[in-house]
């Protein structure tokens, strides 16, 4: 077992064990969703939030295992193992944090949510620069377009301006620490924006890359 599975395995457990801890102390009825303005907009139940969380966390460890067995290119995964793994444990350490937030809220402690997941959302992004840098071509981790699947060539120059372009939009989203007003758009913004543009330049290089297979046409005697 590698160190960083022990990691998501003991992240995991963490978060079943908090839900099992605030079980008796909790409302029937939880916040769970919070709105762009920082207000709740949503509740559930509460053994419904409980299990959610801990539930979440195990299917990514099942995706996690999934990915490995089942991708027609997971020979190429394994190449970046190392950073596919940390980022895996980014994520699901990710999604304890939101538990933690959750039960902190629903515990009565008042804070500004979206202000309060910005540090979060900045760590999640720069890790998945580190990961779109190091990986390679496949069918499930990545910036996954027909171009980018067509070509090791097109994959890896997209996924180095990825990995740029990710860390950027996690430097942008700390904004959302200076104004909490904007942190939603801050967060979600830029990496809409990175995204079209990298479906964009997979498909610029894409059409470089053919055109230069073609050979010139003879010139008529």
């Amino acid at each position: 077992m590698s160190k960083y599975l022990k990691f998501q395995l003991a992240t995991l457990f963490a978060a079943i064990g908090a839900s099992i801890l605030a079980y008796p102390y909790l409302p029937e009825r939880l916040a769970s969703h919070w709105g762009a303005d920082g207000q709740v907009n949503g509740y559930m139940s509460k053994a419904g939030l409980l299990i959610f969380m801990p539930a979440l966390i195990l299917l990514m460890l099942a995706i996690r295992i999934l990915i490995l067995k089942f991708d027609p290119l997971a020979a190429n995964i394994k190449k970046f193992s190392a950073a596919y793994e940390r980022t895996w444990l980014v994520i699901i350490g990710f999604v304890f944090y939101i538990q933690l937030l959750t039960l902190g809220w629903n515990f009565g402690y008042r804070f500004d949510f979206g202000a309060a997941i910005v540090p979060a959302f900045a760590v999640l992004f720069w890790f998945l620069g580190s990961v779109l840098e190091n990986s390679k071509r496949n069918w499930s981790v990545g910036i996954r377009t027909p171009w980018t699947l067509s070509s090791d060539a097109i994959w890896d120059k997209t996924h180095r301006l990825g990995a740029d372009l990710f860390r950027i939009c996690g430097l942008l989203a700390l904004g959302g620490i200076v104004f909490p007003a904007a942190a939603v758009y801050l967060m979600v913004g830029p990496i809409i924006i990175a995204s079209l543009a990298l479906t964009v330049f997979s498909y610029l290089e894409y059409a470089k890359e053919k055109q230069g297979t073609i050979p010139p046409e003879k010139s008529p005697k």
